[in-house]
């Protein structure tokens, strides 16, 4: 499995930073080098088919035919007018043709569009390091790292990183300067056979040797709200956002407003609608992190408790359940109040809690713990009494409360009795050797679903007309259903 890391870095003096915009420098200008090349083969070669569409003649000579990608560069070097390419490692150059031949074989392969070119901004650099350039050892403060880079010839400088995770020094090392930080990534390959033994056919066969208590003990089921974003049965305390995050998203969307108010009032194609369009994108960015450093959190402390082997997920349709509700119009054609705006706000909160981020990052975790994620039908988790198992709609009275009409078993966090229905769900289906729940009617306490009927407008039918039938393969033939029409036995067709 491809595995990779992301460090947070900053130059150790100002030769180290200087020396990275130079190599960064030189690589983008060998890509962008190589870009332009391929578009003067390109328009050359439109220009000879536009000859040749128009019947004139084209001699020998004159054709040229589109060299494909190659790794080529030196031809792009001229020390003379660029003195500063002496200062950058020629391999270091190399890396910036081998980008380009990798941008032309996705866009060939249809994952990405044709390369294009690339802005050298000091705000805005990559550079791409192969293992002869760079050595990563530890530093003198703790949990701190040295990557350095350069050659015997040129020299470059220190990188410094701090690793909150364990990493294997890779091949080939990824240095990114944004706007906002420094950044060291790495990649590499990790071993899936000695980590991943099991399928989840396998680990359902062997969670089946268990017994339903020791099932309960090594599970965790998870349910997922709205009030409530992750509540799990093995802890009554929820995983949700933090006050200060809800304040800031908050503020977020107050902003997101009043830069949309000013955004209308802008002429289009003005400087200052790009700008208030890039502030609301902002906004909506904020958000996005927050949700998905939550997820991350969250799912990163489900899979690091050693005693859980499986986890019960609701099979949820979020993109059904965040639909905007069907118009509704009296007789007349008036529209009439079908709770958009409520639904609008239940959407927007669905959608801000992260449940689908949340499960995501769970099932690729947990693959790479050994753990297993399966899911059940969510009918009426919510609903169901642990104690007694009646279904009640009346037993939850309020959002927060499980109150049992039958036996009187009560709650005060109904999302804790809802994540142990949950599990026990899960439970059955471990025990019964199925991956995919079994998808029940929608009824409640076993009663068959109530019949209804469509409702028509004035002056229509309860029953559609039904055409007639007509005898096949003879146009114009009489309906057998008419009264006095023979029928086909009869009728000599």
């Amino acid at each position: 499995m491809l595995t990779g890391r992301k460090f947070a870095a900053k130059f150790r003096d100002a030769t180290a930073r200087e020396a990275y915009l130079t190599w960064s420098a030189g690589q983008m200008f060998i890509y962008n080098e190589s870009v332009l090349e391929q578009r003067f083969f390109d328009s050359l070669s439109r220009l000879v088919a536009e000859t040749e569409r128009h019947k004139q003649p084209v001699r020998k000579e004159c054709r040229i035919e589109r060299p494909k990608p190659d790794q080529k560069y030196a031809h792009f070097i001229n020390k003379a007018e660029r003195p500063w390419l002496s200062q950058v490692p020629s391999a270091i150059l190399g890396i910036g043709a081998f980008r380009f031949c990798q941008a032309c074989r996705r866009a060939a392969a249809g994952l990405a569009s044709r390369p294009k070119l690339r802005a050298i901004k000091d705000a805005d650099r990559h550079l791409l390091l192969t293992r002869d350039y760079f050595t990563i050892e530890p530093s003198a403060r703790s949990g701190w790292y040295e990557l350095r880079f350069g050659s015997a010839r040129i020299p470059g400088g220190t990188i410094l990183f701090k690793a909150h995770r364990e990493f294997i020094v890779p091949a080939m090392v990824s240095v990114t300067l944004t706007s906002k930080a420094l950044f060291v990534s790495m990649s590499y390959k990790e071993a899936e056979e000695e980590r991943f033994p099991e399928t989840e056919k396998e680990m359902i066969d062997r969670l089946q040797q268990y017994s339903e208590e020791e099932l309960i003990a090594c599970g965790n089921g998870i349910d997922r709200g709205v009030v409530r974003p992750v509540q799990t049965s093995n802890d009554p305390e929820p995983y949700a956002l933090t006050k200060d995050q809800l304040e800031r998203i908050q503020r977020k969307e107050r902003q997101r407003r009043h830069y949309q108010k000013r955004m209308a009032r802008c002429e289009k194609g003005s400087r200052n609608r790009a700008k208030m369009r890039r502030k609301v994108s902002r906004t909506f960015d904020y958000r996005k992190n927050v949700i998905n450093d939550f997820a991350h959190q969250t799912s990163h402390a489900l899979v690091a408790d050693a005693k859980v082997q499986f986890f019960v997920l609701e099979d949820l349709q979020v993109k059904n359940m965040t639909r905007r509700p069907h118009p509704k119009y009296d007789d007349s054609g008036k529209a009439l109040p079908n709770g958009a705006r409520a639904k609008a706000g239940l959407n927007r909160a669905i959608l801000s809690s992260g449940w689908r981020k949340t499960e995501e990052y769970l099932k690729y975790k947990a693959v790479k713990t050994g753990k297993l994620v399966i899911k059940v039908d969510p009918a009426y988790t919510s609903q169901r009494c642990p104690k007694c198992g009646r279904v009640e709609r009346k037993n939850r009275p309020t959002q927060s409360v499980f109150r049992c009409v039958s036996c009187g078993f009560e709650s005060t966090n109904a999302d804790y009795v809802a994540a142990g229905n949950i599990l026990m769900a899960g439970v059955k289906m471990i025990r019964e050797g199925r991956l995919e729940p079994k998808k029940v009617k929608a009824t409640l306490r076993g009663k068959p679903a109530r019949a209804t009927t469509k409702k028509l407008g004035p002056g229509r039918a309860d029953v559609m007309p039904v055409e007639p039938e007509r005898c096949p393969g003879t146009p114009g033939c009489q309906t057998r259903h008419e009264a006095g029409s023979p029928s086909i036995e009869g009728s000599g067709h």
